[in-house]
């Protein structure tokens, strides 16, 4: 057909040597062709034809409607609207059966529909719940003085919190510097300590020496030394001894003596 030509008059251009079914299926067909374009045309110019939902459904209306046509110009489908229900051979009605697709779809919706409906009672749910948590912090009431007093208050309790970490930083520091002090002054009389320490122990060592009796040959040796004159010692020379001839003097010196004629032992 023509599009300058409208719909309304289609049946002025029917075959009028046809049989009313036939007439009634040509009529039909213009029609549905007709809509089928406009519709495809109106599609494309809408902003969501390229929403892939959108499309679909329009696709498959799309198809729905080419079958329906095709069926139209086979004949399959009977366009006999006075003996619609009837056998046109017995005059019995006819039984007509649900197309199989069609009972599917009504499964999926029935199916989907419920579970849209599950969802919209968790989204109410979900809404409530939400609603509840929120209400004790919509009824509280903030006022400008009562935000201002907080925040001094954090601002002093800040002020003292650093200026009690200062002075607590002043303390170590002064107790770290007087042990650094403390120290350095310990260093010499930890010396000292030593030393006395070392010197105590070499004194119980010859303590131990003249207990023991091991000093003796050394004391006279020493003795010796000091009452004969250096390159004398080895003459055997006798000499009449006599009491009380080593003083006290030589006494001392022959004992420092003995304690130095060993250095390593000391050391």
């Amino acid at each position: 057909m023509h599009l300058d030509i409208p719909l309304s008059n289609y049946h002025k251009l029917l075959d009028q040597t046809v049989s009313e079914d036939d007439k009634l299926r040509q009529l039909l067909i213009w029609n549905l062709k007709a809509q089928l374009d406009k519709n495809v045309k109106d599609f494309k110019n809408l902003h969501y034809a390229k929403n892939s939902e959108e499309s679909t459904i329009h696709e498959i209306g799309k198809t729905i409607k080419e079958e329906l046509i095709q069926l139209l110009i086979d004949g399959t489908l009977s366009t006999g609207w006075r003996t619609v229900g009837q056998n046109s051979d017995s005059g019995e009605h006819a039984v007509l059966l649900p197309n199989p697709k069609n009972k599917a779809n009504l499964e999926n919706i029935k199916y989907y529909s419920k579970s849209l409906q599950n969802l919209e009672k968790q989204l109410i749910d979900w809404e409530s719940a939400y609603k509840q948590s929120i209400a004790p912090i919509e009824k509280l009431i903030f006022r400008a003085k009562d935000r201002d007093d907080y925040m001094n208050r954090i601002n002093g309790l800040s002020s003292q919190a650093v200026d009690g970490l200062n002075a607590d930083f002043k303390v170590i520091e002064d107790n770290y510097n007087q042990t650094k002090t403390d120290l350095m002054q310990a260093q010499p009389l930890a010396d000292k300590l030593y030393h006395t320490g070392y010197q105590m122990d070499k004194a119980t060592e010859l303590v131990l020496q003249v207990e023991n009796g091991k000093i003796q040959k050394q004391i006279f040796r020493a003795l010796h030394g000091v009452t004969q004159p250096l390159g004398l010692e080895s003459k055997a020379v006798p000499v009449r001894r006599k009491h009380n001839v080593v003083k006290t003097a030589n006494l001392l010196k022959a004992v420092c003596r003995t304690n130095y004629e060993q250095p390593k032992t000391m050391l």
